[in-house]
């Protein structure tokens, strides 16, 4: 039996470990799929209720159907076995809810992709902050890897922030949401990694309304005392989020890492808009040299537009580093000096 698809699937784990990951989430429904370390290898549904973990094995019918144990119901396939028990309850007033991590597969690489893809793993399985998504492991399966990470309930900050409907909570959770990407990238910045890729859709959303620097697809680790690296002929580049430097030069350091958090802060503002909208790809280098920057809504609170426009001096060297940012954002919370 073989199974395809599915987010929540995580290969071979052993009882244990599905424990300390749900334990870990803890929040009543969720859920993952795993083949059990045992003998008999079957599959095993892992649930979180109320303080504990409940597993169920997964039968194979006679006629390669699928149904829990001492059930009399089974299902062609696995994604309708789990979409029933999200309707129906799997023991008494608990419902399938949403997976505990998110599985991501890659498909068959070859060459500077699959090289990019290991550069990928080999960056996140060494970082370690609140705000910065983990990478709980990796399972390799011939030419297919699985990268399994953090599960991000709300999913990306864009998307999120779609969904929210009053103005005034909106500009509170923008807020936090960038003093929290702003600590994570601090981090990043300590640790010599730069993101190159730093958006409102790379960052996630948890169930506790924490936010989680993602995707370190373009990420490179400089050396001790190299301040930036110089990178050309990259394949598709997120242009309306890079510094001048970067597009011009192929030059990438923390400082352009902190215009893309300035890009960032407008675009949480306006979710549902493209930076730089009305500006095609070819000029918007001229013109961010001549001085064009995005405008910032009235909303949006004077100490923030200010920073959003320190990040994007056009002399990296001005700009403020993410541990100079963080500080701008704790003194104003602690001297109740707010941004909003």
């Amino acid at each position: 039996m073989s199974v395809n698809g599915p987010s929540c699937y995580h290969g071979t784990m052993s009882r244990e470990a599905a424990d300390r990951l749900l334990q870990r989430e803890a929040e009543d429904g969720c859920y993952l799929v795993r083949r059990s370390t045992q003998r008999h290898r079957r599959l095993v549904l892992s649930m979180y209720s109320e303080g504990l973990t409940y597993n169920f094995a997964i039968e194979c019918t006679g006629d390669d159907r699928l149904q829990l144990e001492r059930s009399n119901r089974a299902f062609e396939s696995l994604d309708k076995l789990l979409s029933h028990y999200q309707r129906r309850a799997i023991i008494k007033g608990c419902y399938l809810s949403s997976p505990v991590v998110q599985v991501r597969k890659e498909p068959t690489y070859s060459g500077h992709e699959r090289e990019s893809l290991w550069s990928e793993i080999n960056v996140m399985k060494r970082l370690r902050h609140p705000n910065v998504i983990r990478m709980l492991g990796i399972s390799i399966d011939g030419s297919n890897v699985t990268m399994v990470l953090e599960y991000a309930k709300f999913g990306d900050a864009r998307t999120y922030l779609l969904g929210l409907s009053h103005a005034e909570w909106v500009v509170e959770t923008i807020v936090d949401i960038a003093r929290q990407v702003a600590e994570g990238m601090a981090y990043l910045e300590s640790v010599l990694v730069v993101h190159r890729d730093l958006a409102a859709r790379n960052v996630l959303i948890t169930a506790q309304f924490q936010a989680k620097i993602a995707d370190f697809g373009l990420a490179v680790r400089l050396k001790a005392g190299e301040e930036e690296k110089e990178i050309q002929n990259w394949g598709m580049r997120p242009l309306r989020w890079m510094a001048p430097e970067s597009i011009l030069q192929g030059r990438f350091s923390s400082r352009s890492d902190v215009w893309s958090f300035g890009v960032l802060v407008w675009e949480m503002f306006y979710p549902e808009n493209t930076p730089y909208m009305g500006i095609t790809d070819n000029d918007l280098a001229s013109d961010l040299t001549d001085g064009t920057r995005l405008k910032l809504p009235s909303s949006c609170p004077d100490e923030l537009s200010h920073l959003a426009h320190c990040c994007w001096s056009i002399d990296p060297d001005r700009r403020p580093s993410f541990a100079r940012i963080v500080r701008i954002f704790a003194r104003r919370l602690v001297q109740n000096r707010k941004f909003y």
